[in-house]
Order: structure tokens, then C-alpha cells, then sequence
């Protein structure tokens, strides 16, 4: 009797701890978006893979990064996984300089909210929004170059009011995406 109770309180930590095992090592390894799968949803070709990207413009935060040549792709990080907003993704386009207008702006600004010190603006980008397919948003972002202690950070943030949060693609950005 004393055998049975033994390997039965056996069998149910073995099986406590099995669960524990698979319930971290999910959490710790957070589902990426397959290449060909964000190629087929942006039906673009040719991409690689940046890696992870905080966001303002999608449904939650937490996205991923491809790109080739003249764009850059930020789709959910769930893409794919079935849920309602798997399907958005932004677009945003190689950059152009910016105009007298926009430096203007952009000084006015800093004087009015003065968030900006620090902060070097190097151009601006289209980027426009899709839900399953269809544009839903479209405006212009400011490439944001930042300096904090620790190194240096690139951001898209909104040209109409910089202030706002946009996409932070953290120091592996500035390296990849500064002359983008």
C-alpha cells in the first residue's frame, strides 16, 4: 500500500513539474511571425527579418519588423495566431528630407512642449496603416535619433505632433535603419 501512494505522489509531481516546465518555456519564447506568412500578408518578396518592434499604431504594442530595400514592414506579433487583429500591419516607406516647413514645425514645437532635447530628426517617412488589407490610417512620421547613457536608440515618431508615441525599434534600429 505505502508503494502505491509513493508512486502515485511520484507520478503527480512528475506531472506538476511537466506542466510548470511547458507553462515557461512558453512564456519565455514568444511566438515571431514566419517570413513567408508576412510576405504573403503585405504581398511583398524578398524580406528579412529586423526583430522586435514597440508600437503605438497597432492593435497592441508588442510587434516585429521585416524590410527590404524600400520599406519597412511592422506587423502584429501575433500574425497569423487567429485573433481579430492578427491581420494589421503598418507600412512605412524610405525617407525624404526634411523641408524648411517641417524644420519650422518642429522648432515651434520644441519651444511650445520642449519634449524634444536631445532628440536629432534625420527625415520623414509615409507610413500608412492596414486592417485586413485596407488602408486605416495614413500620415507622416520623423526618423527620431536619440542618445540616452546606454547608446543610441532610433524611433518613428508623428510628424503632426511629435510628442506622441510612434515605433521604437530600440539600438539594433539605429544601426540598421539610420541611413533608411
Amino acid at each position: 500500500m505505502g508503494k502505491r501512494i509513493f508512486f502515485v505522489m511520484l507520478a503527480v509531481c512528475f506531472l506538476l513539474f511537466s506542466l510548470f516546465f511547458i507553462y515557461s518555456f512558453s512564456m519565455s519564447h514568444e511566438s515571431v511571425p514566419s517570413k513567408r506568412q508576412v510576405e504573403n500578408t503585405v504581398s511583398a518578396n524578398d524580406l528579412q527579418k529586423f526583430g522586435p518592434v514597440e508600437g503605438a499604431f497597432l492593435h497592441t504594442p508588442k510587434n516585429y519588423g521585416f524590410y527590404n530595400k524600400h520599406r519597412l514592414y511592422i506587423v502584429e506579433q501575433s500574425l497569423g495566431n487567429h485573433e481579430e487583429f492578427s491581420g494589421w500591419y503598418a507600412v512605412i516607406e524610405s525617407g525624404e528630407a526634411l523641408t524648411a516647413e517641417d524644420e519650422a514645425a518642429l522648432q515651434l514645437y520644441a519651444k511650445k512642449e520642449n519634449p524634444l532635447n536631445g532628440l536629432e530628426y534625420k527625415s520623414k517617412h509615409k507610413m500608412r496603416v492596414y486592417q485586413n488589407g485596407e488602408v486605416t490610417k495614413e500620415e507622416w512620421l520623423l526618423k527620431a535619433v536619440f542618445f540616452p547613457d546606454e547608446g543610441r536608440y532610433l524611433s518613428f515618431v508623428p510628424l503632426a505632433d511629435p510628442g506622441d508615441p510612434g515605433f521604437n525599434l530600440f539600438a539594433e534600429g539605429y544601426k540598421k535603419f539610420l541611413d533608411f
